[in-house]
């Protein structure tokens, strides 16, 4: 009897012991994940924040590792994990109105729209002045009439590889896109090599040789593209990580690793001459450029200051060489969500937007200016106005902001609002 209860005894405290170390394990993965979440190394936190409630799902940590857990997929642009987890915490008793819109554009993003229609009325009851979340709801009734028009077929051209193939500009011919198809060194953000600039030359309607590198200094050891090439092919302006040599540079306010605009000349077969663009700094990015067709206004995104909140489409002057001063474009095309990846035609400019009358995400909106009055965005439908399907090669769907440790994400270049990952013509 006393050895059956000694037994019992140590049985007890092996098990309690276990617990202990296994709570103690859990709660161990959920710091590291908490010190790659502040890091923005949003990967590998997902990964230990995942381990960490698979091992005690129940802690008193756990729901704020399901909060920061939502919103690492949802800076990643997995829709589909981010949903699944904003589900749990919008049904937390302290869930903010914010989680709650986040919760809303993801479940729009996976056409989830009861759902997100839900959570926007939620919002809405906090914040009823909310001029933009107002636009989201009713976005809702107007999704079925997109929908409705989707009058021809898209097909993928055989140049994409990698997770993310996006930004395709019109050279020689063919195209120049970025891509991270290739490259040992890791974007922590995404667990994704660097984005590097590519040429493919067209051969036939959507079919290209195997891609190459563009040749000379403009593929650095980080993101490398968005670019854009001047219609006489002998310029090329792209994003690059804010760095020196093979070091990242921060911002000295935020501490951010922003994104700078730059130059190069061809010369031969090389891109060469590469000169930083006079309006960058190291506490904002700018990045995305589109060249108007005589190259003398260059249209961009950026989170500088003066503008309408997260990131703006902004133009800048040129005369000669010399650059002008950055206008925002104004409240009638920027919101205090995140306008992106300009592209101008004749005098038409098209940018996504994750505000205005929107489907959920980043959608594809055409603007003019008449007289210096930008007209109201219209946006293109869904999945696109057949008139609009050359325009809309290079059109672009990216990352909820312009700092580098969100510019490269799932969604691509697209010319259907639901087709992602891949350019499509």
């Amino acid at each position: 009897m006393n050895k059956h209860l000694s037994h019992m005894k140590q049985l007890s405290l092996l098990l309690t012991v276990s617990t202990l170390v296994l709570a103690g394990c859990a709660g161990q993965y959920y710091q590291a994940g908490n010190r790659n979440y502040r890091q923005t190394a949003y990967d590998v936190a997902a990964k230990r924040y995942e381990t960490a409630l698979e091992k005690k799902p129940n802690a008193s940590w756990a729901p704020d590792a399901k909060r920061k857990l939502a919103d690492a997929y949802y800076q990643m642009r997995n829709t589909s994990a981010a949903e699944k987890y904003y589900k749990e915490v919008v049904d937390m008793p302290d869930a903010t109105a914010a989680e709650r819109l986040a919760a809303a554009k993801t479940m729009m993003s996976n056409q989830h729209y009861d759902e997100a229609r839900v959570q926007l009325k939620a919002y809405l009851d906090q914040n009823a002045t909310d001029q933009n979340v107002q636009k989201l709801y009713a976005s809702l009734d107007s999704i079925p009439v997109w929908k409705a028009d989707s009058s021809y077929v898209i097909t993928a051209p055989n140049i994409n590889a990698g997770a993310s193939n996006i930004s395709p500009s019109y050279f020689k011919e063919g195209v120049v896109f970025a891509s991270d198809r290739d490259g040992k060194k890791k974007y922590a953000w995404t667990g994704r090599p660097y984005l590097d600039l590519y040429y493919a030359k067209e051969t036939a309607p959507g079919t290209f040789d195997p891609a190459t590198k563009l040749a000379g200094k403009v593929n650095g050891p980080f993101h490398d593209g968005p670019a854009w090439v001047t219609s006489d092919g002998k310029t090329v302006i792209f994003t690059r990580t804010n760095s020196k040599g093979s070091k990242l540079k921060r911002s000295k306010e935020t501490g951010a690793i922003n994104l700078k605009l730059y130059q190069a000349t061809l010369n031969g077969e090389e891109w060469t001459d590469v000169q930083e663009l006079p309006f960058n700094s190291n506490d904002y990015s700018c990045g995305h450029p589109a060249l108007s067709a005589d190259g003398n206004t260059l249209y961009f995104s950026s989170n500088m200051p003066g503008g309408q909140g997260g990131t703006d489409i902004w133009m800048v002057g040129r005369r000669g060489t010399e650059w002008g001063s950055p206008q925002n474009l104004g409240s009638a095309v920027n919101t205090p969500m995140n306008e992106m990846f300009p592209t101008v035609n004749g005098d038409m400019l098209y940018f996504s937007s994750e505000g205005h009358y929107n489907m959920g995400g980043l959608d594809i909106f055409r603007t003019s200016n008449a007289s210096g009055t930008w007209s109201t965005p219209e946006n293109v439908g869904y999945p696109a106005k057949s008139e609009e399907r050359r325009i809309l090669d290079l059109m672009a769907t990216s990352a909820p902001d312009l700092r580098v440790d969100s510019v490269v994400a799932p969604e691509q270049i697209i010319a259907a609002r639901e087709i992602v990952n891949q350019i499509y013509i």
